[in-house]
């Protein structure tokens, strides 16, 4: 997988549109395109657009251990779904235990992450290059 350069989304629900835009490293507006839409993306969405641009991925969310979560997130390059407290969702990008959210802000760790914007990383979409 290609360097991450750190997008932000343009509006409040384009959080996914904009993780598929850092892996694949388009911009933005290509990535809505491919979706067909600016606003809350599903999980299925993600896997639909990121393979027909050549990109493997898991058939399904898996849901983030509560222990080794940073051991877990090393391994990995995903998307990962984000829950706030006020219980709305969130995609974010996880390039080896880097996370790259499209609010705009880069953690070296998903503690970081969690203890900066008060959000739970609650499940990962992997990602991996084509073969």
């Amino acid at each position: 997988m290609h360097n991450i350069s750190l997008l932000t989304q343009p509006n409040n629900k384009t959080c996914g549109q904009t993780c598929v835009a850092m892996i694949a490293g388009i911009s933005v507006e290509e990535s809505i395109a491919m979706f067909g839409h600016d606003h809350k993306t599903r999980t299925k969405e993600l896997i639909r657009v990121l393979r027909s641009i050549g990109f493997r991925t898991a058939d399904r969310l898996h849901v983030a251990p509560r222990k080794h979560k940073r051991d877990w997130a090393i391994e990995t390059h995903s998307i990962m779904q984000v829950r706030w407290p006020n219980g709305k969702g969130h995609w974010v990008v996880n390039k080896k235990g880097w996370i790259f959210d499209p609010l705009g802000v880069i953690s070296t760790t998903i503690e970081q992450f969690e203890s900066r914007s008060g959000g739970k990383i609650t499940s990962s979409l992997c990602v991996w290059d084509a073969k």
